[in-house]
Order: structure tokens, then sequence, then C-alpha cells
């Protein structure tokens, strides 16, 4: 899936994803189908950090265009640190629980989200301006009178919308009843505000693993 969405785009792959996901029944999973053992989630983590994380910050830091190439397989980079993490620690023996690993991950992506979003928000501090960054314009521009930077802009603001769009719309469909669809609705557009959609959507992710996999099960009643 990463490499599809660096290669068509995380604004068209993205709707896809979320469709196959509710169509398969993904967002409906049973506790025992949701578990993830200590082995995976450990895996997991570790691609997020040395696939995703560690390739973004070295192209922040060097401004490098041979890294910021390197960068663009990091899908690939992901794929193969979770590989080499499950080849030295296999489910075969480290298949306990992973919950807390998981949850460590969503708190990590929700943290750096938020932080990214709210320094953002505080560095431009212009309304209009944050406007002008963040939100597409409905009319697209004029071809003829565009550069490549203010199409690229567009391009990329466009993008993030059909790319969290669905993302956060899809979450409605990890609710149990109209409770919890009203309260994820609420969450997805005061967070997406507060601490931005990266986050917003983590906070979901915690809530629903947690549904899955922390909540105390109810006892099962005893058929008289």
């Amino acid at each position: 899936m990463g490499l599809f969405y660096q290669l068509q785009g995380a604004g068209f792959t993205f709707p896809l994803f979320w469709l196959a996901l509710i169509l398969s029944g993904h967002t409906r999973l049973n506790r025992v189908a949701a578990r993830i053992d200590q082995a995976r989630a450990e895996a997991a983590l570790f691609a997020v950090l040395a696939g995703y994380a560690l390739p973004t910050a070295l192209m922040l830091i060097f401004q490098d265009p041979a890294v910021t190439a390197a960068w663009q397989f990091f899908p690939a980079w992901m794929w193969l640190a979770q590989a080499a993490h499950l080849f030295i620690r296999p489910s075969s023996r480290y298949n306990t629980s992973g919950y807390w690993t998981v949850q460590a991950t969503f708190i990590f992506t929700f943290t750096v989200s938020a932080i990214s979003h709210i320094a953002a928000v505080w560095a431009v501090n212009d309304l209009a301006l944050l406007k002008d960054l963040y939100v597409p314009p409905i009319v697209p521009p004029d071809p003829a009178t565009t550069n490549l930077q203010l199409a690229t802009h567009v391009f990329f603001q466009w993008d993030a919308v059909f790319t969290m769009g669905p993302s956060l719309l899809g979450t409605l469909w990890f609710a149990r009843n109209a409770k919890q669809v009203v309260l994820i609705a609420l969450w997805n557009v005061i967070a997406t505000g507060v601490v931005g959609p990266g986050a917003a959507l983590s906070g979901v992710l915690l809530w629903r693993e947690w549904a899955l996999n922390g909540a105390p099960q109810e006892p099962v009643s005893k058929k008289e």
C-alpha cells in the first residue's frame, strides 16, 4: 500500500484503502481476531521509527536531494525494518499480547503529529495565512498563469484533503452504536482543529485498540 500511494498519490489510495477495510469487515473485528502478539507489535513500532521517522528526520536535517530521493522509498524501508525485526524476534517465540506496544505506537504518532500541528499554527499565528497554506481553493488555478510552485502547493492541499478526509470519516465505522458515532465525529472535528488530523486519527485508534484489547470483558451470563 505504501509504495502504491507513493506512486499514485495518497489522496487516490487512502479512499480505496478505507473502502476495502470497511467492506472486508476489518472495522468490526472481535477481540480474538484483533489480537496482536508482542513480536508483531514491536516490529510495527520499529518499522515506524527506523523506516519512517528516521528517514524523515534525516531529510529535514540535511535538505539534500539524494536524501529526499531516498526518503521516497520509506514504505520499503519500513517493510525491511519490520521483516528484519520479525526475523530476530519471531512470533513463534514472542507471542504474548502486544497491547501496550501497540498503544505506545499510537501515542508516539499522536504526540509527533500534535507537536507538529501546534508548532506550525503557533509559528504562523495568522488565521488568513493558515487558511491560505492549508485550505485548497475550490476553483483550480488557471494553468496559463500558474507557476510550478503554486500548482504543487494546491496539489498537496487537495492530496491532504483526500487522504485525511476519508481516514477520519472511515473511523466512524469503528463505532458500535449511535452514541459512539456522534462522539467519534465530535472528536474528529475538535481534535483536527486543536492537534491536527493525524493526531485525531491516532486518538481514535488508541480508543479502538483499548476497546478491542484493553477494556475489561463483560462476563458471559450462563443460560438457565
